[in-house]
């Protein structure tokens, strides 16, 4: 069963792969969309679908350049593209891109850290500053503040919101707390609340109207990180539809952009680990060359080393 799975993920996702590549610029950044210009914020979309995809960067060195472009050494944050002004968003999304890449050193995160602490205010940032933490390893010295302000808003099953949006919320603060370390308790209301908002058609609402991926990607997160399952079947129905076609997946009808096909992928990429398959990404994806100590796995003449 794992090598026939495989096969078929394989067959599936380097198409995806073989789309996202070609959005790289010749300056290493890669564009939102075919011949946009490039910034850090889609950077990390591709570099992140190229992983789960089993693809790899076309001109890795280039991209690297292009990310640490994006530092703004005055604030210790990150830019849009060079030259721009910081902000929380994209400082803790290019943390993301700065693991994956294996650049993240001891100074450059704490400095991140440092700034997405002192600018971090409002939920939404919180929330994309946590998950920023977490890729370089570190927390917040406001992290046990924040926690507190998001449990909060809980209610008494462990869900958060109100009504319709119940499902969107839980999911958000969920995947946010536990990226914050906090040992979530009440765990089976919010599990309860999240399975509860999945709509015929597989996906997730913001307000109990039309699902869309932004919501689906935020609450497959928190299930993700909870090791429980949806729906997966309908999940991968609903991520489905946004195919197409050509490895791409659209984030409203017509769009061929990295917004759609990173949430598509990466959700697949949840679905397979959740329903048991095998790990594409830990098979095909990307490979150290070095372990950083000595020359195992190496040959060559020693001498020359």
């Amino acid at each position: 069963f794992g090598r026939v799975a495989l096969a078929q993920n394989t067959a599936e996702m380097l198409p995806t792969a073989k789309f996202i590549a070609a959005f790289q610029n010749p300056d290493g950044g890669f564009a939102s969309a075919p011949g946009g210009k490039s910034s850090s914020t889609a950077t990390v979309s591709a570099i992140r679908v190229l992983k789960y995809t089993g693809g790899s960067i076309p001109n890795p060195i280039k991209c690297i350049d292009y990310l640490l472009s994006c530092f703004d050494e005055k604030t210790g944050g990150f830019v849009p593209t060079p030259g721009g002004v910081p902000d929380v968003r994209t400082t803790a999304l290019a943390m993301g891109g700065l693991y994956e890449l294996k650049i993240v050193t001891p100074d450059l995160a704490k400095r991140t850290v440092e700034y997405i602490s002192k600018n971090a205010k409002e939920f939404e940032e919180i929330r994309i500053s946590a998950a920023g933490m977490e890729a370089v390893n570190l927390v917040s010295p406001e992290g046990e503040r924040w926690a507190k302000e998001i449990l909060e808003t809980r209610n008494e099953d462990g869900s958060f919101g109100k009504g319709a949006a119940i499902p969107r919320e839980t999911g958000s603060k969920v995947a946010a707390l536990l990226r914050l370390k906090y040992k979530l308790d009440k765990r089976e209301g919010a599990v309860a609340a999240m399975r509860a908002g999945q709509r015929p058609d597989g996906g997730w609402s913001p307000d109990g109207t039309v699902s869309n991926l932004d919501s689906s990607y935020r609450i497959m997160r928190a299930f993700f990180m909870l090791k429980e399952k949806p729906d997966t079947d309908r999940l991968r129905a609903f991520l489905d539809s946004h195919s197409n076609g050509d490895g791409s997946y659209a984030s409203k009808p017509g769009a061929k952009d990295t917004a759609g096909t990173y949430y598509c992928a990466i959700m697949k990429y949840w679905a397979r680990q959740l329903d048991g398959e095998p790990a594409l990404v830990e098979t095909v994806g990307f490979t150290p060359l070095f372990n950083g100590k000595d020359l195992d796995g190496w040959e060559g003449n020693t001498d020359l080393w």
